[in-house]
């Protein structure tokens, strides 16, 4: 998942909905879900190709909240990520 501009975007779970809010994940082209078992979080990567893709697309982070937001025992914590370095001869598609 190579990208210009990553968001990534934690959402503290209730362990006793874990097995619940798995069932909701569903990888696409641009979204990535990992869970950590540790921390009891849902970690969920976006792609973009620029910030203006960002924007375009901002209207998913409500939808994001509303999915999870009845298992969450906390509050969300989001990271706005830009590309920094690449391989050599590598460049942000």
């Amino acid at each position: 998942m190579a990208a210009y501009i990553v968001l990534t975007s934690r959402f503290p779970i209730d362990p006793s909905m874990m097995t619940s809010v798995r069932d909701l994940l569903v990888d696409d082209v641009r979204t990535r879900y990992l869970i950590d078992i540790d921390q009891q979080e849902i970690l969920q990567l976006r792609a973009y190709k620029n910030l203006e893709d960002f924007s375009a697309h901002a209207n998913e982070l409500d939808n994001d909240w509303n999915q999870f937001s009845e298992f969450m025992t906390g509050d969300v914590h989001r990271e706005l990520l830009q590309y920094v370095e690449a391989q050599a001869g590598d460049t942000p598609s």
